[in-house]
């Protein structure tokens, strides 16, 4: 049996695939997901939804109940509504409730812990600043 697999079950991408044969070759497929709810740090980016892909997120730094920090990479610019957008679908997915989210955006070529080309901050309301000035060289 290859690492990561136990009888009936494969584990593909965090998730768990089962496989039933049920007589005269019917065959039902269920997949289960498996969450991660306890890692304080994702240590890869995860992927933004399907429609808009503008951006990939990680989370940097989570005190259960208190405050979940995020880092968000973007594409490149977006505008404000965008910011707003993107700051409550990351809110929603929350999996716990937090008194603060703090999300810190970065243009490309732009270092973590260097600085944030924007924040949205639910400090307990959602609030939105674009610092420009921080902006690299070829954003502007």
């Amino acid at each position: 049996m290859k690492k990561n697999q136990k009888a009936g079950c494969a584990f593909l991408g965090g998730g768990c695939l089962v496989i039933f044969c049920i007589g005269g070759g019917i065959l039902l497929v269920l997949a289960i997901g498996i969450s991660n709810m306890e890692s304080p740090q994702n240590a890869n980016p995860q992927p933004a939804t399907a429609e808009k892909s503008d951006y990939t997120w990680k989370e940097d730094h989570s005190i259960p109940g208190i405050k979940r920090s995020l880092v968000v990479f973007l594409d490149g610019k977006v505008s404000e509504e965008r910011l707003r957008e993107i700051a409550l679908e990351l809110k929603s997915k929350e999996t716990r409730s937090y008194e603060r989210t703090f999300i810190v955006y970065l243009l490309p070529g732009m270092k973590e812990n260097e600085g944030a080309w924007a924040t949205t901050h639910f400090d307990p309301d959602l609030k939105i600043d674009i610092l420009d000035f921080m902006a690299p060289p070829d954003q502007n």
